[in-house]
């Protein structure tokens, strides 16, 4: 899926206008899925004059800063092809994720962060695993995960997009 990222400010005469329009810089091919990271904000509520770019990265970091949010789309592959991937592709991939410790295993995905991700299924189809059993979600399916250990995996053939928000949240008592 290509994705173009329209980015709005303002000028040096106090108009609207765009700031950036086309792809998005931050896009990583992480193995078992590719981050289009759109946007990112280390506080809230974020701060309207910031000129960097934070969707400029050459590394996907998993979850937001403390007090934080992320934007990003995720496109999973099939799950045939993540099996196929070699140690050494695995390898290259984890050199450019940051999972925080969240990840208990890059293969599965298995990981659960302190956040509240809110998430729409773009295309494709794909399960979300759960400690109680999986859900199949396709397009247009939207998704509330709060911190539980969960893995995606995609059992078709075509690529998933998902469209995640991120926000920081404090962990469950039984979380710790």
């Amino acid at each position: 899926m290509s994705i173009r990222r329209v980015v709005t400010g303002v000028d040096d005469e106090g108009r609207s206008t765009v700031t950036v329009d086309g792809p998005t810089p931050g896009h990583l091919d992480l193995g078992r899925a590719t981050y289009d990271e759109m946007w990112a904000s280390e506080s809230l509520p974020p701060s309207l004059g910031d000129a960097a770019d934070p969707a400029d990265v050459d590394r996907a970091v998993l979850a937001p800063a403390p007090g934080g949010v992320k934007w990003r789309v995720v496109t999973f592959a099939p799950s045939a092809d993540v099996q196929r991937l070699t140690d050494e592709q695995v390898a290259a991939a984890r050199g450019r994720f940051d999972d925080g410790g969240a990840m208990r295993d890059y293969r599965s995905g298995w990981h659960a962060t302190h956040s509240v991700d809110f998430a729409v299924v773009l295309s494709g189809e794909i399960d979300l695993h759960l400690d109680t059993g999986a859900v199949r979600l396709r397009a247009g399916d939207c998704i509330v995960q709060r911190g539980t250990l969960h893995a995606w995996s995609n059992p078709g053939t075509e690529p998933c997009a998902i469209s995640f928000v991120l926000v920081s949240a404090d962990a469950a008592p039984d979380a710790e």
